[in-house]
């Protein structure tokens, strides 16, 4: 009776341990969905190269006021201590106005200042790994250039998929260009996740981006490389906005 009674205690104690973890799992995932749904609209990718000497945090605050609803930190130049000293403050400037913060490629970053999101690409650490590392209410995007990039990217349970380059773009050397139909497809696919475009866009063609079913449209250089960052955030913002309500008219259009 005795040594029933301990495996019982025991048994008891492994079932108390599980159910809490799975009842931290299922606030995790609610929590990363609704992080996941702030991922609309302007979504600029403050990318070191372009920023060049000027402030990468002038630079975000500057698109954040001018409308950007999620910032990105993209630095591959600087040396990585560098770059967490300016993640802390972009992320306290992210959270002053209640924009999503984003952190590009370093989930050990990521992770170590408790960013609300991290983005990865296809050559990155998975996302399996990254979710074991971050806490449990930080969002994972992921880069994809092709169906099969989305497929994996769903089933591995990304929080968001960001689909590109849309167009040529002078950001990346040899980007894979997937034009406006990857987007149209991946929105078929994806319906309950965020989807971002990103590569290429310009003031010339983000209608039709919006219009091909995306959530958020990702800018570099016709954002951050503009003289007047807040300026091009606001025109940005504009035309997304008149083209998604655009778009929600033609769904909504009797057949």
């Amino acid at each position: 009776p005795e040594l029933q009674g301990r495996l019982d205690v025991a048994t008891a104690e492994s079932l108390r341990y599980r159910a809490y973890d799975c009842e931290l799992q299922f606030v995790g995932r609610l929590s990363r969905r609704l992080q996941a749904q702030r991922v609309r609209g302007l979504y600029v990718i403050v990318d070191q190269k372009v920023v060049g000497s000027r402030s990468p945090l002038v630079v975000a605050e500057q698109a954040v006021v001018g409308g950007a609803g999620v910032i990105q930190l993209r630095d591959k130049l600087s040396p990585k201590a560098d770059v967490l000293r300016v993640a802390v403050e972009m992320m306290k400037i992210c959270a002053k106005h209640d924009v999503l913060f984003v952190v590009n490629d370093y989930v050990d970053i990521a992770a170590a200042i408790g960013a609300t999101a991290v983005h990865i690409g296809q050559t990155d650490i998975p996302i399996e790994a990254a979710r074991r590392l971050l806490p449990l209410d930080s969002i994972v995007g992921v880069s994809c250039h092709s169906e099969e990039d989305v497929l994996r990217a769903r089933a591995a349970g990304a929080d968001y998929i960001a689909v590109g380059s849309v167009f040529p773009t002078a950001q990346k050397a040899n980007p894979i260009v997937v034009g406006t139909d990857l987007v149209s497809w991946a929105r078929e696919q994806v319906e309950d996740v965020p989807l971002v475009a990103i590569g290429g866009i310009d003031v010339n063609n983000v209608a039709g981006v919006v219009s091909a079913g995306a959530d958020a449209i990702a800018f570099i250089g016709a954002v951050v490389g503009q003289t007047d960052v807040l300026g091009a955030a606001k025109n940005m913002v504009a035309r997304i906005e008149r083209a998604s309500k655009e778009r929600e008219a033609d769904v909504h259009k009797p057949a």
